[in-house]
């Protein structure tokens, strides 16, 4: 991915019954470049720079398509804000913002140009029909069931 100046704010809550290096492990799956801050009032923070791996799990996940309707509704001025589920993001899965009971993980890309992340992100030009099949992919078909004798 283009190197865009990103800031990455990251936040999520801690819960009495949770483990702080679980949730630390949770983060670093998705954004290993992660910088933690002390947990303060019950909520750990953290900030980073890349969004490389994201990026990688979006695709690994084929949710690329479905990611932009979810980036794009939490796109503002100077940032992008959206939420991750924390027990998908520990066994390195994006799932995003379900207000799961352990909370999720709250993400604010601060950036110059938002749009042109999320387009970076989900690679738009490749993603551009409507179901979110690529570009130049053919649809199944069922020319298998045709037999060849008839």
């Amino acid at each position: 991915m283009p190197s865009f100046n990103v800031q990455i704010d990251l936040e999520a809550p801690i819960r009495p019954t949770e483990s702080i290096n679980k949730v630390k492990a949770a983060i670093k799956n998705l954004f290993p470049d992660a910088v933690f801050d002390d947990v303060s009032d019950g909520t750990l923070r953290a900030t980073a720079k890349s969004l490389n791996i994201f990026k990688e799990r979006l695709g690994a996940q084929a949710i690329r398509s479905a990611s932009r309707r979810v980036l794009r509704r939490g796109l503002r001025p100077g940032h992008i804000i959206f939420s991750l589920a924390k027990q998908a993001a520990f066994v390195n899965r994006v799932n995003f913002g379900v207000d799961g009971p352990l909370g999720d993980i709250t993400v604010i890309v601060r950036t110059e140009t938002p749009e042109a992340v999320i387009d970076k992100l989900t690679d738009k030009h490749d993603y551009d029909l409507p179901e979110g099949r690529p570009v130049g992919k053919r649809p199944p078909t069922d020319d298998y069931l045709v037999d060849p004798e008839d």
